[in-house]
């Protein structure tokens, strides 16, 4: 096992735990002295979220929004720190089985939705010391079945994005399985919980894989017989176009019923398209002796 694995194992090892009060004291988050949580209240949610104050951090998202202060939380929410990640980030990498920790991630995820720019920009984000977006990290930590949800509804092409080759070159759903779902770490019991999300992440990646060919195709044909005025089934526009004949049959089919404009017809072509794709990982070739 490498180190990195090593680290992993123990870091996530009981995430699962049961729900506390609002503002959990005797959580994991909680801060003793009474005269240092003076001074970190005025602090901002990224420092506090990366220090792992939580429960303050809790305290001072709620502070926020009951003084109506929505500008100032906009950019704690969205503020990134020198490793570029978010609050939101630094609590997923941390796990949610802590309270406040999950309080605090739920809060974050259903605010920050009415800025949809922002909030995309946060979910495609993926900070370079490990290229894991925020969905990564939440199957890293085992969230709560509605965290992964709420993540994946706002950016399904985390899904088959993977994180960096050095920490395991997997996407969301080979994290999760690797950790939560394989044999040699969970003795072949796992919980009916745990099976259920990973049975979402598992259908949820097939059917964006599918429809992410279909947009990809779809925007092929608009390039090529909008954008660039090429003639469908033209031979000297696919040889300009560079596309071999079976892809260009395809893109001419739907090329032409575009400038018919039979949008109707285009989306059942578009339908049969992407039934078989998969995500491929990458297979070690066999050296030639």
């Amino acid at each position: 096992m490498s180190d990195e694995e090593h680290i992993e194992e123990v870091d996530s090892e009981g995430v699962e735990g049961d729900d506390h009060s609002e503002y959990d004291e005797g959580s994991e988050s909680s801060y003793s002295s009474s005269d240092d949580e003076t001074d970190l209240v005025r602090r901002n949610l990224l420092f506090l979220c990366q220090e792992g104050q939580l429960r303050i951090a809790n305290q001072r998202f709620d502070t926020l929004v009951q003084e109506n202060n929505i500008d100032q939380l906009k950019r704690e929410i969205f503020q990134t720190g020198t490793d570029r990640n978010t609050p939101l980030h630094e609590i997923l990498c941390g796990g949610t089985s802590d309270s406040n920790a999950k309080a605090l991630t739920e809060k974050i995820l259903d605010i920050s939705q009415q800025w949809t720019i922002p909030y995309r920009a946060m979910l495609i984000a993926q900070p370079p010391s490990h290229l894991r977006t925020a969905l990564h990290w939440a199957t890293w930590g085992n969230s709560d079945i509605s965290i992964i949800e709420t993540l994946v509804n706002g950016n399904p092409e985390a899904l088959v994005v993977r994180d960096r080759r050095n920490k395991g070159n997997r996407t969301a759903t080979e994290i999760y399985s690797h950790y939560f779902i394989h044999r040699d770490r969970t003795g072949g019991i796992v919980s009916e919980e745990n099976k259920a999300k990973f049975e979402f992440l598992e259908k949820s990646m097939q059917k964006w894989v599918k429809q992410r060919v279909r947009n990809t195709v779809y925007a092929s044909v608009l390039y090529y017989f909008r954008n660039q005025s090429l003639t469908p089934f033209n031979q000297k526009d696919r040889k300009i176009a560079g596309i071999k004949p079976k892809p260009w049959f395809v893109l001419s089919t739907l090329g032409y019923l575009i400038q018919r404009e039979i949008t109707p017809l285009v989306s059942l072509v578009l339908s049969f398209i992407g039934k078989d794709a998969k995500i491929q990982g990458i297979t070690k070739k066999r050296k030639r002796s």
